[in-house]
């Protein structure tokens, strides 16, 4: 698997996660996802910054929904 294959393969697993009620351990998959994509994207920007973008907007998304999560009235906070 290519770094570009498993940059995509992390975002969506994220995203799966995520629809799953898992915000948590989706957080944790797009974060690396953003990792990979940033190390990818300073080396060739033009070729991976399409990923790159895609990885943050999921991370950005799971991260908030993550935070929803845990705010919901009846729910002890973390």
């Amino acid at each position: 698997m290519t770094s570009s294959s498993m940059v995509g393969a992390l975002a969506h697993h994220g995203l799966r996660l995520s629809e799953a009620g898992q915000h948590t351990e989706a957080v944790s998959a797009t974060t690396r996802a953003v990792s990979l994509s940033r190390g990818l994207a300073a080396h060739h920007h033009a070729a991976h910054r399409d990923h790159l973008a895609f990885a943050l907007a999921r991370d950005l998304a799971d991260a908030d929904a993550a935070h929803r999560a845990r705010m919901r009235p009846g729910r002890p906070p973390k």
